[in-house]
């Protein structure tokens, strides 16, 4: 069994058994083998011989906007970025929508700034910088917002870097929650509160999925991993 991404070149090469797949699992499935698609699908309508297993994305981004709300938070705007076609992200953009309606918050806005490259995956540094453009998107749009939520903790890093450059307290006057749960954002200035995001036991949720399809079962499954939230030091009540 193996976990990858691209399958074509693998599959010619190893006498696969089954495997957990991102991105292509059809075609892991179109060969016999029993297969799972991790946290990524093209559509709602996989193949009945492939499981499904993914962090509960829309959960993650409410969570995100119930903590946010509860503190008081009218005025909310999300970071998100252009790939939109992805499940991932498409999802949570379509759960900030939702939680907002769910919190009858009237003033939520989504905010995509012009991406720095064509590559559907960006650099650290990269994703940081849609941060900072982001940023300046809001405050010139969107100055009501009080709360920023992003699509990754490190678009909450750039996010929070921006705000210090133009003298906006975080806390004070805004607050920021990333999606992620990555360890650097509990080392910054503040520390950025996160939805942590186990994709380790999404990954031990795949492997069980295999194995069981190799142990005989026949009925697809669909298993979501639930986002736990981190309130750290830049979440705060409404000013």
């Amino acid at each position: 069994m193996l976990l990858f991404d691209n399958l074509y070149g693998r599959l010619r090469q190893h006498p696969l058994r089954g495997a957990a797949a991102v991105g292509q699992p059809a075609v892991v499935a179109s060969q016999g083998r029993p297969v799972v698609a991790v946290d990524e699908k093209q559509s709602d309508d996989l193949p009945p011989s492939v499981d499904f297993v993914s962090i509960d994305h829309r959960k993650s981004i409410r969570v995100a906007v119930d903590h946010l709300a509860g503190l008081g938070h009218q005025c909310i705007s999300y970071i998100a970025d252009g790939q939109s076609t992805t499940y991932s992200r498409r999802s949570k953009s379509e759960g900030f929508l939702e939680a907002a309606a769910a919190n009858g918050l009237t003033q939520c806005h989504i905010v995509m700034p012009p991406e720095p490259s064509e590559r559907p995956q960006f650099s650290g540094k990269e994703l940081a910088e849609l941060g900072r453009r982001a940023v300046a998107t809001i405050m010139e749009s969107y100055p009501e917002t009080t709360a920023i939520v992003t699509f990754n903790d490190m678009t909450a890093l750039g996010a929070v870097e921006a705000l210090k450059d133009l003298q906006v307290s975080v806390l004070d006057r805004m607050s920021v929650v990333g999606i992620d749960g990555i360890s650097v954002s509990e080392l910054l200035t503040p520390s950025i509160t996160s939805v942590r995001q186990p994709l380790e036991i999404s990954a031990k949720e795949a492997v069980k999925c295999v194995a069981e399809q190799l142990g005989g079962r026949r009925i697809r499954k669909d298993i979501y991993v639930q986002p736990e939230l981190i309130v750290r030091r830049s979440s705060g009540r409404r000013q």
